[in-house]
């Protein structure tokens, strides 16, 4: 994996915000299990990123 995409929740939050203040009004995410960076249909990984954001 890149270290240019955000896995953890954190990271797609960071980056999320950081989209936000240069102007995105749109940001797609795919959730990642943290520990191996498999994608993921977790519910609270989205939920996590979701109330982050």
């Amino acid at each position: 994996m890149t270290p240019h995409v955000p896995i953890t929740p954190a990271e797609i939050i960071e980056e999320g915000v950081r989209c936000e203040a240069a102007g995105a009004s749109i940001f797609h995410i795919h959730a990642r299990n943290p520990e191996d960076e498999s994608p993921s249909t977790e519910f609270a990984l989205f939920e996590e990123i979701h109330r982050g954001l």
